[in-house]
């Protein structure tokens, strides 16, 4: 064609007439041009050779252009070098055969036969995405090779039967070169490796391969440094498996390489299993590792000879998790760590785990490796860490430093050695807990670190107490909570946040002082009623102010306690707001009054451990607090502790104080409950020690002491006989001085609730606890000798069936009790450890108290 064009050009013509000849000549060139390049359909039309263009409708063999159709009853073979086409269409009935080389530059369709041979290669290199469908048959003994336009193009396999013809043809050669395999479908395939090779795989860097569906596995029987991560391993749902066919505990890891770019792991849903470790090649290679949900296990067939999850800590790295899990079956059989994310370096280009959890050991953990290591990187840190194991397991820290997790779980076999770490930093939880321990925690000196930004909860089902060297509290938006008694044996400190401490026993061990208290950040204790966690302080240093910094939920109301000389005192207080009248959290509330000349809180102070004199000083949070009475707060220096001495009431303020300051402090010989009030106020009167006994006579004699009754009008005795309606059935008018009361019912009812209401010169009434006799289950009782000195006997005759006999205080507290069978008999209780003083026996049936007996012990 060119021959001919130069020939009309060397002609001797007008020049019109050559212009004329060369944008004839011109323009067929371009339409035979255009011809040759858009894509056709060319369908064989007779069986044979791919590479002969007698067999073919266009008359010439396939060309890259081509959209190929082997239709029904027609056999194509292709055994050349070069045979090539765009998309491939095999009927139902028609088959294609590879003995050379075929290249499928578009889609195949293949609804009939479709196999290659041993020394067969069939590629894929579409410049568009590509789909794999049709559901015919195939047996693919050759080589499989994929090479797209680029990275991003798609080779979609959504057509199982093309997987099972892997195993089919009984070989698993691959030439991965570039692109994105999609597993797409519900078949297996069976193994994985390059082309030749019975043991390797390559994903070089341009290649994806992503798992949708089905089960992938790859270099089934691949040794350590055959089976290389340099592209990307995309895990979308589904299953893939490396390594897996391996002997067990060959070490053998799946292992990544920068070869070209960065290598990536994405594990999105789905599960991807390797027989043993994930770690890099060299020191200098890093990998961009995501995880947004699923599951990956490792070390799945035994131990790995090297580290078993280790992401290189390299600047180019990428570790970013957001869900998901990754488990590690067994510690690796090396001096190396199984669980490292990256550190630092990986930080400056991008980190950010920020939930999905690290399972270290399984159901089918070896006993072989007893140590899983971790290792700690203070730049980063690690997702939720769990402990659990099917068997007894170490864990601990690979190297000196500080750990940073989500949060962490140790199950009941598994042990937390924390020598190492100096810092063990909780940043935030798994939903339920920040740290649950079930099983065993050695601290070493350890600081066990809680910085989150929500609530934190410290659990166990399986222990009484966890016991930390150092706790530190520094969460910044949310409460620290013990869900278990808890023990600090070197120190407590905060930087932020509270430690709510409020249903559970915190102990600091050896009087050690606590760092970094305020108003802000400090120990949230109970009301010893509806929550009943309090503080505890061991070993109080001698003529040292040791600290107590507890508080309520709102209020910061530190306690201090200086032993003086006494050696080996133990203190546990709790405070609660809301001033009551038997110092009770539940007990009456002062009135207005009363209020107006004292702080509104009470400390509950108890010594374990100790004799002697202590000095006291009770702190409150803030300047014009809520909690000061109006005239408590222009009291100046005027201000004392008053003690609560139970059966004698409050005592008059002692000690000094200040209100600038907020401050009060006294000494103490015994600790009780406390409160802070103007030096010129008492504290309203108590009534107490009310009891109800049955006479011998038949009638019932009721008997209680109130203490300094300035404020008193008068008591009125009310009787119920179903214990919700009340008449009054006596009045008792106050004498002005701390008296004994007594007051009897001459015909008491067959069942009888007893109550005394004391009105205030103010107005205000406060009843007594509700007392019961019950003649209808009325047993002969006796309380002998009277008064005792080391046994008390309590004899009962005719006495009806679970009879409780207790040895009760003044104070209210249950000393003794005895469950009996009834009917006649003698009860005896030691009662030589007790001091001398007063002391109430109760007699109880199975509905009501049968008979309350004062009694003196000498």
């Amino acid at each position: 064609m060119w021959t001919d064009i130069r020939f009309i050009v060397s002609l001797n013509l007008h020049p019109m007439a050559k212009r004329y000849f060369l944008t004839i000549a011109f323009t067929a060139l371009i339409l035979i041009h255009s011809a040759i390049t858009l894509a056709g359909t060319n369908t064989a039309t007779k069986t044979g050779a791919w590479e002969t263009g007698a067999n073919w409708s266009t008359g010439v063999a396939p060309i890259a252009t081509d959209n190929v159709i082997v239709p029904s009853g027609f056999t194509m073979t292709a055994s050349a070098a070069g045979d090539l086409c765009a998309s491939l269409t095999v009927n139902a009935g028609g088959t294609v055969y590879i003995t050379g080389t075929l290249s499928i530059g578009g889609n195949l369709t293949n609804a009939g036969t479709f196999n290659s041979y041993a020394g067969g290669t069939v590629t894929f290199n579409g410049a568009a995405n590509s789909v794999i469908s049709g559901g015919g048959s195939y047996s693919l003994a050759g080589t499989t090779g994929m090479n797209m336009g680029s990275t991003a193009t798609t080779l979609d396999v959504q057509d199982a039967n093309f997987i099972l013809g892997f195993t089919l043809g009984a070989k698993y050669y691959f030439t991965f070169t570039r692109g994105t395999w999609i597993m797409d479908n519900t078949g297996t395939l069976g193994d994985a490796y390059n082309s030749g090779s019975a043991n390797a795989l390559t994903i070089p860097y341009g290649v994806i391969i992503e798992a949708k569906q089905g089960q992938m596995n790859l270099a089934k029987n691949g040794t350590t440094g055959n089976v290389i991560l340099s592209g990307e391993l995309w895990v979308n749902g589904g299953n893939v498996l490396v390594q897996l066919g391996q002997a067990k505990n060959a070490g053998d890891d799946f292992q990544y390489a920068v070869n070209g770019g960065t290598p990536t792991l994405n594990v999105v849903s789905g599960t991807l299993a390797i027989g043993a470790g994930f770690n890099p090649v060299a020191n200098t290679d890093y990998i961009n590792f995501q995880m947004s949900g699923g599951t990956m296990v490792l070390a799945q067939n035994g131990y790995s000879s090297s580290y078993t999850f280790y992401l290189q800590d390299n600047v180019g790295g990428e570790t970013v998790m957001s869900g998901g899990t990754i488990i590690l079956q067994d510690a690796c059989n090396a001096a190396k760590q199984d669980l490292d994310m990256g550190g630092a370096k990986v930080a400056s280009t991008l980190y950010s785990v920020t939930g999905g959890t690290v399972q270290l050991g399984y159901v089918n953990t070896q006993a072989g490796a007893s140590f899983f290591g971790i290792q700690a990187q203070p730049a980063t840190n690690y997702p939720n860490i769990l402990f659990e194991s099917g068997v007894a397991k170490t864990v601990g820290g690979n190297n000196t430093g500080q750990v940073n997790m989500l949060s962490l779980y140790i199950n009941s076999n598994m042990t937390f050695d924390a020598t190492k770490f100096t810092v063990t930093n909780i940043i935030s939880t798994d939903g339920t807990y920040a740290f649950d321990n079930e099983g065993t925690y050695t601290t070493g000196n350890n600081t066990m670190e809680f910085s989150g930004s929500i609530n934190q909860p410290i659990t166990s089902t399986a222990l009484a107490n966890i016991n930390f060297y150092n706790l530190k509290i520094a969460n910044t938006s949310g409460n620290v909570t013990l869900g278990v008694n808890a023990t600090v044996n070197n120190q407590l400190s905060f930087t932020s946040g509270l430690l709510d401490a409020s249903n559970k026993t915190l102990t600091i061990a050896n009087g050690i002082a606590v760092t970094g208290a305020s108003a802000s950040s400090y120990v949230i204790v109970g009301n010893g009623v509806t929550t009943t966690g309090y503080m505890r302080t061991n070993s109080l240093p001698t003529s040292t102010n040791t600290l107590f910094p507890i508080g309520t939920s709102t209020y910061y109301l530190p306690a201090l306690v200086n032993p003086g000389t006494n050696a080996g005192s133990s203190y546990s207080t709790y405070v609660f707001k809301g001033a009551t009248m038997n110092a009770q959290e539940n007990g009456t509330p002062m009135s207005a009054t009363t209020l107006n000349n004292m702080l509104n809180a009470i400390w509950n102070i108890s010594r374990n451990a100790g004799t002697g004199s202590a000095t006291l000083t009770l702190d409150w949070s803030t300047p014009a607090d809520p909690l000061e009475g109006i005239i408590f707060s222009a009291a100046g220096t005027g201000i004392g502790i008053s003690q609560y001495m139970g059966a004698g009431g409050w005592m008059v303020a002692a000690g000094s104080g200040n209100v600038a300051t907020m401050t009060a402090n006294s000494a103490f010989t015994t600790f009780t409950q406390f409160a802070i009030t103007d030096n010129l106020f008492v504290l309203p009167v108590t009534v107490y020690n009310f009891n109800a006994v049955l006479n011998t006579n038949k009638t019932v004699g009721l008997s209680w002491t109130a203490s300094d009754e300035i404020e008193i009008s008068q008591f009125e005795v009310q009787r119920s006989t179903d214990g919700t309606n009340f008449t009054s059935i006596g009045t008792v008018q106050a004498n002005g001085a701390e008296t004994n009361y007594n007051f009897t019912d001459g015909q008491p009812a067959s069942v009888n609730y007893y109550r005394v209401l004391t009105t205030t010169t103010d107005g205000s009434t406060v009843y007594t606890p509700i007392r019961t006799i019950d003649l209808s289950a009325t047993a002969a009782i006796s309380v002998f000798p009277i008064p005792a000195t080391t046994t008390l006997n309590i004899s009962l005759v005719n006495a009806g069936s679970g009879i409780t006999v207790r040895l009760i205080s003044t104070s209210g507290q249950i000393l003794q009790s005895s469950v009996t069978a009834g009917g006649t008999q003698v009860v005896s209780m030691d009662i030589s450890r007790y001091p001398a003083g007063m002391y109430i026996v109760q007699v109880i049936g199975q509905n009501s108290i049968l008979q309350t007996i004062p009694m003196t012990k000498l």
